[in-house]
């Protein structure tokens, strides 16, 4: 009797250039378009404006696929376009290890329980808003704009 193998998944990488390389050959087949934009107001009361795509636009423009060249460089072309986020995602993430290797946060979540003296669903709303406190000046860091999708859509 065969023993059957298991599947094992792709490493990262792997998966990674091989979505990279089916896009890159779907450039060639699938036809280029773009829309229009537009300006609505988001908020009568304040007059807020955001640039949203208009719907009704949709035209076909000259397809331009991927080269060979292009493939090759995407992923140092976009690691070298997102290198801010990056290392700010290896800076949060070295300050977790740092947090957890002292047991800072096992001796806070101690200090907090004991002040709390067993009103333990306190605990949870508590951290999220310590948490939160703390990664708002990570947002405020580089507000980058958000896509906007027509109200249509919703």
């Amino acid at each position: 009797m065969e023993k059957k193998k298991k599947f094992n998944v792709p490493h990262v990488y792997v998966l990674l250039l091989g979505l990279i390389l089916l896009f890159s050959i779907l450039s060639y087949i699938i036809p280029a378009g773009q829309y229009d934009m537009m300006t609505i107001i988001d908020n009568p009361a304040t007059g807020h404006e955001r640039t949203v795509v208009d719907p009704d636009t949709f035209t076909y423009i000259e397809r331009t696929p991927v080269s060979v060249l292009q493939f090759l460089t995407s992923v140092p072309r976009g690691l070298q376009e997102s290198a801010q986020i990056i290392f700010f995602i290896f800076v949060v993430g070295g300050s977790m290890t740092v947090l957890q290797e002292t047991r800072a946060i096992d001796a806070g979540m101690g200090r907090l329980l004991r002040i709390l003296k067993g009103k333990t669903w306190v605990v949870i709303p508590v951290v999220m808003l310590l948490f939160s406190l703390s990664a708002a000046p990570c947002s405020a860091w580089r507000r980058r704009p958000s896509p906007s999708f027509p109200s249509s859509w919703a």
